[in-house]
């Protein structure tokens, strides 16, 4: 039987790439025949270059933008409450303001106290999600940060998670190359990035 085994990202899909990945047994590269362990490591490290070459920096731009969105959500879980104390007592425009660059788009109307009391309670209740928005973000932070030495197989669970959300339909491992889903990865990180900008720029639009 003729010996053929994977030697590119273009051709090895995600589950054989994660399982080689995590477990160090490179069986996964063989398509047919019984290669040698030394032409599947050679194979294996060229694939491992590959990949972070189509990554480059795609990965510290990811774990840092994860880092702004916790420092962001623990942010607005200390400010919103507070804001919303401040609100029942009167209405501020640079509050408001706040309110609404975080998404809650309501009217705010103080000439109608009952609707303004129930935007606030609004206000209160959806803003509960930024815990839980929270603690996501950071779990995926933690996750990321320990993949740097030793991928696990709950750090690529997360990111397929990450990228089929992204997607908008789920990223099937085993019907994926790894050229595809680097691509799929750099688009994610570029959008994220572009959502940073734009927040920032928002901030000081807000400020000024």
């Amino acid at each position: 039987m003729k010996v053929h085994y994977f030697t590119s990202c273009t051709d090895l899909t995600m589950d054989r790439f994660i399982s080689c990945s995590c477990t160090g047994e490179l069986s996964s590269l063989v398509i047919s025949g019984r290669p040698s362990q030394a032409d599947l490591l050679h194979s294996w490290i060229n694939i491992q270059y590959e990949y972070m070459d189509l990554l480059k920096d795609v990965i510290p731009q990811y774990t840092l933008s994860l880092e702004k969105d916790v420092h962001l959500l623990n942010l607005k879980l200390q400010l919103v409450p507070a804001a919303i104390d401040v609100l029942r007592i009167k209405r501020h425009d640079g509050l408001i303001k706040m309110l609404k660059s975080s998404g809650f788009n309501f009217p705010f109307n103080p000439n109608d106290y009952t609707e303004y009391e129930k935007d606030l309670q609004r206000v209160l209740r959806q803003s509960k999600t930024f815990a839980v928005e929270l603690e996501t973000k950071k779990l995926q932070l933690e996750r990321l940060q320990k993949a740097g030495t030793a991928p696990t197989r709950a750090y690529y669970d997360d990111l397929l998670t990450i990228v089929s959300k992204f997607m908008g339909h789920q990223v099937r491992e085993a019907e994926t190359t790894v050229s595809r889903f680097a691509a799929m990865y750099r688009r994610l990180v570029e959008q994220s990035q572009k959502e940073h900008e734009n927040e920032q720029r928002r901030n000081y639009k807000q400020r000024h």
